[in-house]
């Protein structure tokens, strides 16, 4: 019987918590539970946040976004060609106009 006693002290504890204020009515607190910052207010703009790469870093992001997106579309081309070859000549030659 300790137990459920225990168990309703803690449903009143929880219900006595007042709720974290609500920011223009989303269901977002208003405050980050995880570094305790309020958010910014509207009109005003964000603080910088996260990491600040610096231009090498940034030459080379571009650098490995450049040749991701080269060997993606030599992907794209290689099964186009592919899918034309194994379809065979009559598709691309003998076809209607």
């Amino acid at each position: 019987m300790a137990r459920k006693s225990q168990g309703s002290s803690r449903a009143k504890a929880r219900q006595a918590t007042p709720a974290a204020p609500r920011v223009n009515g989303s269901a977002k607190p208003a405050a980050t539970a995880r570094t305790g910052t309020p958010t910014t207010p509207p009109g005003k703009p964000a603080p910088l946040q996260g990491v600040v790469l610096s231009p090498e870093q940034l030459r080379r992001r571009r650098a490995r976004s450049i040749a991701i997106a080269s060997v993606l579309g030599f992907l794209v081309i290689l099964f186009y060609v592919v899918t034309i070859v194994k379809l065979g000549p009559g598709v691309v030659l003998n076809r209607p106009l």
